[in-house]
């Protein structure tokens, strides 16, 4: 769980990254209820001292074309019987650029760009990301004798690529594919592990003309375990700089320091 960077995957000393997202879906939480929010809360106040509560998010479900769990070929979102009654929570440190989501099935961590701080590293924050799940894991086992049993993962990386204009945009992206998905297959396995997506969207960050590019890696890991969901979300990563790496340019490279 504690893997290093690979050899040979590009990084970039100043990316245009403005989130990353670490997300886990587990079947849901017995008998919880919002009396348990203060005790969730208590697990992560001292890192993330700021809660807010948020619309709960529906249960993600990926499909092959016929409709048969696990080919994911698409990647869709349902509530049955009406939206999903609950309340998501967020965790928010003081600086608001991490975040912790919580509802009774579902835990995310974000890393988010305020001002100058600088991306940690995915490594980093993996781990924070791991080292959390863990002690609602705990705190699951010990108040409902309950293992979180993650049947999705997903890792999505949000870009901020600015621009003198949006006419230059060909001089940072390779928009050939600019809004696409595909399966991932498992080379080991041969079977589907994942769907991949990328989207690119123009618009303004303040004034400034710019494309946000999300860049998004979504599927079930192989086993149920903290272990083997971040396995996935580390391929996941490999994927997404990668791909980030290819569609973007020499002079974007430039820009962006890479290494």
């Amino acid at each position: 769980m504690g893997r290093k960077r690979p050899a040979g995957l590009p990084s970039f000393k100043n990316p245009p990254l403005n989130e990353v997202v670490l997300d886990v879906q587990f079947a849901p939480l017995p008998n919880y209820t919002a009396v348990d929010a203060g005790a969730v809360w208590a697990l992560f106040k001292e890192d993330y001292p700021k809660v807010q509560e948020k619309q709960i998010l529906p249960p993600i479900f990926t499909f092959v074309g016929d409709g048969e769990p696990m080919g994911l070929s698409h990647a869709q979102q349902f509530a049955f019987g009406g939206f999903p009654v609950g309340v998501r929570l967020w965790f928010v440190s003081e600086d608001g650029s991490h975040l912790i989501q919580f509802q009774r099935d579902r835990f995310i961590l974000n890393w988010r760009k305020r001002g100058e701080n600088a991306y940690p590293r995915f490594e980093r924050v993996q781990k924070e990301f791991c080292d959390n799940f863990r002690k609602l894991n705990d705190y699951a086992q010990k108040k409902w004798k309950h293992e979180l049993a993650i049947n999705h993962a997903n890792i999505k990386y949000l870009n901020y690529i600015r621009m003198e204009k949006i006419s230059d945009i060909g001089k940072w992206l390779d928009t050939k594919h600019a809004n696409a998905s595909e399966d991932v297959q498992d080379p080991v396995a041969q079977k589907p592990l994942a769907i991949f997506s990328q989207s690119m969207a123009l618009g303004r960050s303040g004034s400034v003309p710019t494309v946000l590019y999300e860049l998004d890696f979504i599927g079930k890991p192989e086993k149920e375990t903290l272990e083997s969901a971040s396995d996935f979300l580390h391929t996941g990563r490999v994927q997404i700089v990668t791909r980030f790496d290819a569609t973007t340019t020499a002079h974007a490279h430039a820009e962006w320091g890479k290494n």
